[in-house]
């Protein structure tokens, strides 16, 4: 079951289990959240409500199913459109796990399609990602990309508010080094209306290191090709954080 706050109103008491929750402002007052959903017994699908400030449902009853999809959708990552809908990024399991997302409005109607729009039409394994929003109703998401068949890599997308893919069909290599790229992190960038990416790194081939880079608002990095080694020390780095700074022209890493 999902909660709100504590043992209040009750978010969704649909048989089976409900799980992993995500949780945005409405920028209304209230929240929207999402959750692996379990009803179907089939498979997982996302489900997500819309709750005002004093906990009432403002959409469906339970939770709007956002993604109609055959097979698995799962780890939903979620950011605000900032027009009170909320734009949710997932993984889809179609024999290999693949990104999508889907948009909802603030009044909870899908506006990317039924179930959403494919991050990438580039075959692939894909995992792990993570998102923020844009500063023009979109969102950049980033994950570890083993389209390459030996190793992961890190890409990125950008759609913008109609679900547009505006890094192209291939989406934007963020690191294509030797070894594996893995666990990406992401701020937005206020100056560039791109992205702060971190990530873990084995190009060095004797442990994990952490690289990061800079792209614009198109996608182009704008530091060295495969990013800059934030941390190279003997043994493993790891379980790393980002927070921007100075409104998100800067940003703080810890790892």
């Amino acid at each position: 079951k999902i909660n709100y706050i504590g043992n209040g109103v009750v978010i969704c008491d649909e048989s089976h289990d409900q799980s992993t929750p995500a949780i945005v402002s409405d920028m209304r007052g209230g929240a929207i959240i999402a959750w692996s959903d379990w009803r179907s017994m089939i498979e997982r699908d996302i489900s997500a409500p819309r709750i005002d400030a004093n906990g009432n449902i403002k959409w469906t009853v339970n939770g709007m199913n956002v993604t109609d999809l055959s097979q698995r959708e799962h780890s939903e990552k979620i950011v605000s459109d900032g027009k009170g809908g909320v734009i949710i990024a997932f993984e889809k399991q179609n024999g290999l796990w693949d990104i999508w997302a889907q948009r909802l409005d603030s009044s909870g109607n899908k506006m990317w399609g039924q179930g959403g729009v494919a991050l990438t039409t580039v075959s692939g394994n894909r995992r792990n990602h993570k998102i923020q929003k844009d500063q023009q109703g979109g969102a950049i998401v980033t994950w570890q990309d083993l389209r390459n068949g030996s190793n992961y890599d890190i890409y990125a997308q950008r759609l913008d508010s109609n679900g547009n893919l505006l890094w192209g069909t291939a989406a934007k290599p963020v690191c294509a080094a030797t070894g594996d790229q893995i666990n990406a992190k992401i701020e937005s960038d206020s100056a560039t209306n791109g992205a702060y990416i971190a990530w873990q790194d084995t190009r060095s081939s004797a442990d994990y290191d952490i690289y990061m880079q800079r792209l614009d608002s198109n996608g182009n990095a704008k530091w060295t090709t495969d990013g800059i080694v934030i941390s190279n020390q003997t043994l493993n780095q790891s379980a790393l954080d980002m927070m921007s700074l100075s409104g998100g022209s800067e940003v703080m890493i810890t790892w």
